[in-house]
């Protein structure tokens, strides 16, 4: 009789495949509207395509993707309307968030903070978006870990599947980077300043002010069409981090 073979475990496999594009949509890498090739992300990330269309099935369903009536993958289109209200509740739960942040006692929480400001700031004054928009999640996802609900985190991250490519379309815009990368980054350093004297209210208000920020400056410079990719985007990216999404 043959010695049976181990079975093969594609469990962790299709963890890592779902991981890495999630955290694609968390950090911005992909646009508003912008469709999606299987084949390329599959060629990029080294892997079969089964995997990758199982991550996508499970991301449409999260609503961070959606599936056209020809079959097309696309991340998720905004409106004016889904964007106004995904702005308004992430105010509330992630200034909710950074309130709680001021209740760390967390090591070295303020300089990794500051640290991932400066990064950004430098990034986006090189007029490098993919470097700034990770930078930008590095600091933010700081803040909402130091504060210490894990049920918290899991709500923000879920809203941030949905925020990211907004984010990405935001930094894309004509001379965004010369204008987020002062507003931002100095009202980050007041979120900092907040956590580092403990005060909750300016620690809350400081956060939400940062996204509103974005949210009025988005306003006046982005085309809401459906069928437009990146509104009034003049640049974009030809892969990200071994993703890419031309066919």
């Amino acid at each position: 009789m043959p010695e049976r073979l181990p079975a093969t475990d594609d469990s962790s496999l299709l963890e890592r495949v779902y991981a890495t594009l999630r955290l694609a949509l968390l950090r911005g890498r992909f646009l508003p509207g912008e469709t999606l090739s299987l084949r390329s992300l599959a060629a990029s990330l080294g892997t079969s395509p089964m995997p990758v269309r199982a991550a996508v099935q499970r991301l449409i369903a999260e609503r961070a993707l959606v599936q056209t009536a020809g079959r097309a993958i696309k991340v998720a289109p905004f409106t004016y309307d889904i964007c106004k209200e995904l702005v308004q509740i992430r105010m509330e739960v992630e200034g909710f968030a950074a309130e709680r942040a001021c209740m760390s006692k967390e090591p070295g929480l303020v300089e990794r903070l500051a640290a991932h400001n400066q990064s950004m700031i430098e990034a986006a004054q090189n007029h490098d978006v993919e470097a700034a928009l990770a930078a930008n999640y590095s600091f933010h996802f700081g803040v909402y870990e130091a504060a210490g609900l894990p049920q918290l985190l899991g709500i923000i991250s879920n809203l941030w599947l949905r925020a990211g490519p907004y984010l990405a379309a935001v930094q894309r815009q004509p001379r965004a980077a010369e204008i987020l990368s002062t507003n931002s980054y100095n009202i980050q350093g007041r979120v900092i300043e907040a956590i580092q004297t403990r005060n909750r209210k300016a620690a809350r208000f400081s956060l939400a002010l940062d996204i509103r920020f974005a949210f009025v400056w988005f306003l006046k410079n982005y085309d809401f069409s459906e069928d437009r990719l990146g509104g009034l985007m003049t640049h974009r990216g030809d892969g990200v981090d071994g993703l890419s999404s031309r066919s």
